[in-house]
């Protein structure tokens, strides 16, 4: 009997065309648009220190705070600081694979080696992904209530040549959504989830909930400090609506941590407030620079220190 051909992986090849192209399109952009770049290096080389330690400082207590949400949604127990070394080697991994995929899977076998069935770590993992999507979005409900001024004066500068790629983005999405095998994977997914989040404790949720609100507000602390390092005069307000442009952009790209559409998402939220394109560009690199590129090092050690002591 022959054996059958394997069949291809068409997700992937997907996903790896995207990629490339990406990759092709930001060496095109960087290349035509090289004085602005240029700029944005002499203006990063001008920053304050000091507010830049503070941003690092940041960066570190991220993988604190992160460690302690999946210590509260844990369904055995955890302990702390080996959970905040698999968090920081996370950092690497997440660098590697596309959308958080390699956190995704790090964290999975962590839980799994901590006396979790496969069904708890997926339900864990996948409900600690919920939380930190709702208190960004309660977050950002926040501000639209509180500060409707901010994000109209925002909108208000965005050039109108945008409004038509995101009206036409809005209409596939819409498109896709109304096709059958869309709808029947999207109710499958709300279906897993509910069940997910009725296997775990109400106050878990809550403190789980709390401390994601708080790691958003860290992670725009660090862009803040980043601004502030630049002379920029964005208040926090501000801050927090171009890093949640940056993290819808970064999340719309499959491409590792976002890689290019983060980037593309910082830049055009500070033009849309009126910053330099050099300052800008200046923040985009910085910000990047500490939340993706510096956890590299740390992350593989620690990685390194999790596989050694059988953590993963």
């Amino acid at each position: 009997m022959a054996k059958q051909k394997p069949k291809p992986n068409h997700s992937l090849l997907i996903r790896l065309a995207v990629s490339v192209l990406l990759a092709v399109a930001t060496v095109w952009l960087l290349a035509t648009h090289w004085q602005t770049v240029a700029a944005s290096l002499r203006a990063a080389r001008h920053s304050q220190i000091s507010w830049l330690v503070a941003a690092l400082v940041l960066m570190a207590c991220t993988f604190l705070i992160a460690a302690a949400i999946y210590c509260v949604l844990a369904l055995h127990r955890l302990r702390y600081l080996p959970t905040t070394l698999v968090e920081a080697a996370s950092a690497f991994v997440n660098r590697l694979l596309p959308s958080g995929l390699g956190g995704l899977g790090l964290h999975g076998l962590y839980l799994y080696k901590r006396k979790h069935t496969v069904a708890e770590a997926t339900v864990v993992v996948s409900v600690n992904n919920l939380v930190g999507m709702a208190a960004h979005l309660a977050l950002l409900a926040a501000t639209l209530v509180l500060y409707p001024a901010a994000i109209h004066s925002f909108v208000h500068r965005v050039h109108v040549a945008s409004w038509p790629l995101a009206v036409g983005g809005l209409v596939v999405g819409m498109v896709a959504v109304a096709t059958p095998r869309v709808r029947q994977r999207l109710a499958r997914f709300m279906q897993n989830l509910l069940a997910s989040v009725r296997r775990l404790r109400l106050v878990a949720l809550l403190c789980a909930l709390g401390l994601a609100l708080l790691l958003t507000i860290t992670y725009t602390c660090i862009l803040f400090s980043v601004t502030r390092s630049l002379g920029m005069e964005l208040n926090m307000v501000q801050v927090f609506i171009v890093f949640s442009l940056a993290m819808l952009t970064s999340t719309a790209v499959p491409t590792p941590g976002g890689l290019v559409g983060a980037e593309a998402g910082l830049f055009a939220g500070f033009v849309a407030y009126g910053e330099s394109a050099a300052s800008a560009g200046a923040a985009a690199l910085l910000y990047r620079l500490i939340t993706y590129w510096l956890p590299l090092l740390p992350g593989l050690l620690a990685l390194a220190i999790a596989r050694r002591k059988k953590l993963v």
